[in-house]
């Protein structure tokens, strides 16, 4: 059914002129006295209690940032403290005459937006009601630190407003989102206070997608949007503006339409940041303007003094009834920043004179001029409610602070995975709202769609095992699309919007033969917004309901990188699981139209946390997965591969069910079972699969068991693992490029291949030279209980190098498995080393046979057993071995001691040196050396003497030890010997003043010195150096300390060559 807007090619080629509506400037011109007969004492008072408040809190943050402490209270907060001083009667303005029903959307710099909202609304509240909020909120946690039974329930109200904001700025458990959200996205629903958002202008397509919740929802209320002048440059913002006024609204929705009813408040100080918007970062000289340009009304705009609080509240009396019935509304409140954009802006950017002049203009100051002038109040009154507000505000500051009482949030202390564990809800509520209806135009069993999915063969063959034609056979978009008809009506909170939805059906035509059955408000068109759509997607989850939104290509998830990136995925953790986030996003897979439409980005979206990825491919999978995330109250990413649209179900016995069911997301399916190689697919290469394992069964005999991941994040390693252990090896295939960035092909593949499946052992080559330590570090390979040292951070990095290919270099022992035969090998050589001296070891393998974690995890062994570890790589740049000099500098700077923060050798150097104390401790420690006639010895009285004849014997012998007076030498016998001298020196200072053990040296990348274009002479001269290792660790007169181990990791292949 089309749409009936004709466009007229007569109407729209007529000449004539433009026209806009004018934007009133500052009309409002009334002082206090002109107000006297509209406001109690009691209201004017509240105004300017209200403001001083917001004034004192953001004073707080400021001192505290700034001098470490607030009316005698230190206190050091490392986090954020975007300010708005000088904005307060902007902020109480626009909150007076706001209800509990009205939400408001913030921004970086909405700590006086939340409490002028929160104290109105405790104002607005009766005491039953107020107590209910505070006593159910986090089960009174919060309200039990403040709650004093001498006062009154609205007192009571404003220290828990204090101190929950406080709280949650300062990274504190009782904060209103558990301290998740800190200074820049902190909320409280209940009081009707919407999230701020860190990203500049982040509101801007949120919160309309609130709006279009009341709206489509037939909620009471408005949204107002609270962004900066400085946010009017940022994409997403015009597009949310564009969300807003779209004109279906009005034409196409009749009587669910009308106007999106939200007010677009920007706090219109001048600054975005350093850069002034009026003059120089923008064109315009009002921010008014630009709604003149968005829609024929001009969105109502109007340009407002917003220092002065009675101007803001006229505003927004006469702009709230047409936001309800015709909105948007923009209104450009015209303040000023006095305080820099953080405690740390010098506002070099602009001049004192400006500054002072708005300090003159001072809205709290004039206000209560007004107030006294006008007979409402006197000055000791004034001077009583900014007593009050201090004694309140230093109050609360003490208990926000107090550990015992306010506890931080456990992140890194008793509970890393904290913020882990509130990424995703992991609930399932078929619908949202149970109270009412949804509301549709047609019966389900008369919805077109309905009608035609019932004609269709459920299974892909017939009796015969032959193909059913396309067009009677079930196919994947028919698994997508059932769900969400049936859910169109279970859940009446569901809308769905995108581009070319609705007539169209959707680019591939998932939602056609819906818009016969479904109104305008719960399935529309929206404009080429693909932040727009996303940020309202995340706004109407909020407020509490249910989206699926569509991009159309996956292409297209870059211009909605920060509401996908930043919003959707996030918003579940920083409120600490308060928020739910019920939103499916669709986008397509391309398989042609070039290279902007034709990418997988699934890696992309699976390296998202608080992301599920999803990627079906046969309609059975798409389905029972659709019916999950819909069901469910987490983000879902679901990829749809454009190759398969029109594929039928070929797998599950008796086709797809016509009734409901669920897929587990993070479930892969075994599609066909093997014994000889494991191959996992990844969306639509599952039908190139199942040929290839065919070719593998008829030509080399090979059994393919053939896994279907179905999703991507979460996943259940399971089946997989199982899988492997029966196959012994695995393929992993997808239509995403494997060596191209971060991908999930290379995440899967290591955890897979490194982590779990044992390699064949492999016998030792014979080779005079060389020993084995062991033939394979990962022959014996079982799962390991979790470690303390492995905390979310430390794992994410050391995945991050694993699916680079790269060893882990944190928590390597975690990290690590099937090392316990590996350590009984290596404490064995330890024990040897101290007994019988030094130890010299080759350990060798092949490529990815895991060496050089291997050597890491000896490391840590080593360390822990209290050993220096000297590492040397030989890349390249570091083969010059017969460079004594050089050889040494990397020996020491690549070292790390078994002390607290696990510190280099040269680091140590200069702790020995820094103080007197020390310096003597190294002083009496060289002599004691020096009484000997070793090697070290003769270092020793070396240092001694050029400490002194050095005006600074500190920086002399640290010079020394580092060896900088060696660079400037380049050979020589004398030259050699000095370096090896001073190795041995380093070793027994090491072993005096550190109290360390024997030296282990760790050689990695050995094999260079043959893969290297090195020349012949260079090679024999580190070969010499290295067999000289060799045989002074085995030598009976050597010179190292006693318990020292040298370990060579060499490459097998090329140590089979040559």
């Amino acid at each position: 059914m089309s749409k009936q807007l004709a466009v007229s090619p007569e109407s729209v080629r007529k000449p004539g002129k433009l026209r806009t509506p004018d934007i009133p400037v500052n009309v409002y011109q009334k002082a206090v006295k002109d107000e006297k007969n509209n406001y109690t004492k009691e209201e004017f008072l509240n105004i300017y209690r209200d403001m001083c408040y917001i004034r004192e809190f953001e004073t707080m943050l400021n001192l505290i940032k700034t001098q470490g402490e607030y009316q005698g209270v230190p206190y050091n907060h490392p986090g954020p403290a975007h300010l708005g001083i000088g904005q307060e009667a902007a902020y109480v303005g626009a909150a007076y005459l706001l209800t509990l029903d009205d939400y408001t959307f913030g921004s970086h710099r909405s700590h006086g937006e939340i409490l002028a909202k929160g104290l109105r609304s405790i104002e607005l509240l009766d005491d039953e009601r107020l107590n209910g909020i505070m006593e159910g909120f986090f089960e009174g946690k919060t309200y039990n630190v403040v709650k004093d039974p001498q006062k009154s329930a609205k007192e009571n109200g404003i220290d828990f407003l204090l101190y929950g904001m406080m709280c949650e700025t300062f990274a504190r458990e009782n904060g209103f989102n558990k301290g998740l959200g800190g200074s820049m996205h902190a909320f409280f629903t209940p009081f009707g206070i919407y999230p701020n958002n860190a990203i500049v202008g982040g509101s801007g397509s949120i919160a309309p997608g609130a709006a279009l919740y009341k709206l489509s929802n037939k909620k009471p209320g408005v949204v107002v949007c609270n962004i900066g002048d400085g946010a009017m440059a940022c994409g997403p913002v015009w597009e949310g503006l564009m969300m807003s006024t779209m004109g279906q609204v009005r034409t196409l929705w009749g009587e669910d339409g009308g106007g999106v009813p939200i007010i677009f408040n920007i706090n219109d100080n001048f600054y975005g940041m350093g850069g002034q918007t009026q003059g120089e970062t923008m064109g315009m000289d009002m921010i008014a303007r630009i709604a003149a340009g968005i829609s024929p009304n001009a969105l109502h705009a109007e340009r407002v003094d917003g220092y002065n609080p009675l101007a803001v509240i006229d505003a927004y009396r006469r702009k709230l009834p047409l936001a309800k019935k015709d909105g948007p509304v923009f209104l450009d409140v015209v303040t000023y920043r006095i305080s820099g954009h953080s405690p740390s802006d010098s506002s070099s950017y602009r001049t004192r004179e400006e500054i002072e002049a708005w300090e003159q203009e001072d809205s709290i100051q004039s206000f209560g001029r007004q107030m006294v002038e006008a007979g409402i109040t006197d000055q000791k009154t004034l001077e009583a409610i900014q007593a009050k507000v201090v004694e309140d505000t230093v109050r609360n500051l003490k208990l926000s602070i107090d550990d015992t009482i306010s506890p931080h949030v456990p992140l890194m202390s008793t509970d890393p995975d904290y913020i882990a564990n509130l990424m995703f809800s992991n609930q399932s509520i078929p619908s949202l709202d149970t109270q009412r209806e949804p509301e549709v135009l047609l019966p389900r069993e008369e919805c077109p769609r309905v009608q035609q999915i019932a004609r269709k063969e459920r299974f892909g063959l017939d009796q015969n095992g032959k193909p059913v034609s396309k067009n009677r056979v079930y196919q994947l978009r028919d698994g997508i699309a059932e769900p969400i008809i049936n859910k169109f009506y279970e859940d009446p909170t569901l809308i769905t919007f995108g581009e070319d939805v609705r007539d169209w059906g959707g680019a591939f035509a998932v939602y056609r033969g819906m818009t016969e059955a479904l109104p305008y408000h719960r399935l529309f068109n929206t404009p080429i917004s693909e932040a727009g759509i996303v940020g309202a997607a995340v706004g109407y989850a909020m407020a509490g309901g249910r989206v699926v939104a569509e991009l159309m290509y996956c292409d297209f998830l870059g211009r909605a990188g920060d509401e996908v990136f930043n919003q959707l995925s996030k918003w579940q953790a920083m409120s600490a699981g308060m928020l739910k986030m019920p939103v499916v996003l669709r986008l397509s897979v391309g398989s042609k139209y070039g290279a902007q439409h034709s990418q997988d980005w699934s890696a992309l979206a699976a390296h998202i946390p608080g992301l599920k990825v999803v990627f079906p491919a046969t309609p059975y999978d798409a389905k029972g997965l659709m019916q999950a995330a819909l069901n469910g109250t987490d983000p879902v990413i679901f990829l749809e591969s454009q190759r398969i649209y029109d594929m039928a179900e070929l797998f599950h016995e008796g086709g797809v069910p016509q009734e409901e069911y669920e897929i587990t997301i993070g479930d892969p399916d075994i599609k066909r079972a093997g014994s000889d190689v494991t191959i996992l697919s990844i969306g639509a290469t599952l039908y190139r699969v199942l040929p290839a394992a065919d070719a593998l069964k008829e030509k080399y005999g090979l059994s393919a068991e053939v896994i279907d991941a179905r999703s991507i994040v979460p996943f259940d390693y399971s089946k997989v693992i199982e899988s492997v252990k029966k196959t012994g090896r695995i393929v992993i295939t997808g239509d995403e490029r494997l060596f191209q960035g971060p991908r999930s092909i290379r995440t899967l593949t290591p955890l897979l291949t490194r982590l779990e499946v044992p390699s064949p052992a492999e016998p030792p080559p014979p080779h005079r030279a060389w020993t084995q330590l062991i033939k394979d570090p990962y022959e014996y390979v079982h799962r390991r209980p979790r470690s303390p040292e492995l905390t979310r951070p430390v794992t994410l990095r050391s995945l991050v190098r694993v699916s680079q290919g790269l060893p882990p270099t944190e928590a390597v022992t975690s990290m690590s498995v099937g090392h316990e035969r590996i350590d009984r090998v290596v404490d064995r050589l330890f024990a040897h080393s101290e007994m019988a001296g030094s130890v010299f070891q080759v350990l060798v393998g092949d490529y990815g046979s895991g060496k050089t974690h291997l050597l890491m995890h000896l490391a840590e062994r080593a360390l822990s057993q209290g050993h220096p570890v000297f590492w040397l790589n030989l890349e390249r740049m570091n083969l010059d071995l017969g460079n004594p000099q050089r050889h040494l500098s990397r020996l020491l700077d690549h070292s790390v001691l078994p002390k607290r923060g696990r510190p280099s050798a040269l680091q140590r150097a200069s702790v020995w040196t820094r103080s007197p104390a020390k310096l003597r401790a190294l002083r009496t420690t060289l002599e004691e050396i020096a009484l000997g006639t070793s090697a070290e010895a003769i270092a020793a009285k070396k240092a001694l003497l050029i400490a002194d004849a050095a005006k600074d014997p500190g920086k002399a012998l640290e010079n020394f030890l580092r060896a900088e007076d060696l660079a400037r030498k380049s050979s020589g016998t004398s030259y050699r010997q000095d370096a090896y001298r001073r190795l041995l020196l380093w070793l027994e200072l090491l072993a005096r003043l550190e109290v360390c053990s024997g030296p282990v040296l760790l050689i990695d990348e050995a094999e260079n010195l043959y893969t290297t274009g090195l020349s012949q002479a260079a090679r024999r001269s580190a070969l010499r150096t290295l067999d000289a290792s060799g045989r002074l660790a085995s030598s009976p007169d050597r010179s190292l300390p006693t318990g020292s181990l040298w370990v060579l990791r060499a490459a097998l292949s090329l140590l089979r060559s040559r």
